[in-house]
């Protein structure tokens, strides 16, 4: 499955390994940072990214969750559209359209 998660293009680049054979792709944020979609090898290798100090995961596609319910990550997204009642589905779909690797893919 295609996770989110928003980081730094230094932390991005130094764990690029750890993704599978799809690889990432990242969208620059305004204000800094990126925001990466991509699939890894493992979980092994995903929690390894995740437990990088700088990387935030966004909800999982199948959470329910809205952005409202992450004030922080959706201060970083508004800039491209988001708004707190976003899902990821709704979010996956303006990413598609800023981004033609990024979105519908969750």
């Amino acid at each position: 499955m295609k996770t989110y998660y928003v980081t730094s293009k230094e932390t991005h680049r130094r764990c690029v390994e750890l993704f599978d054979e799809d690889g990432s792709h990242y969208l620059d944020l305004p204000g800094g940072g990126i925001l990466v979609m991509g699939s890894f090898r493992d979980d092994v290798h995903e929690a390894a990214f995740a437990q990088q100090a700088d990387v935030a995961p966004l909800p999982h596609p199948n959470s329910g969750e809205t952005m409202a319910q992450h004030p922080e990550l959706l201060g970083k997204l508004a800039p491209l559209g988001v708004v707190a009642t976003h899902s990821m589905w709704d979010i996956s779909k303006i990413l598609g359209a800023l981004h033609p690797h990024m979105g519908g893919r969750t």
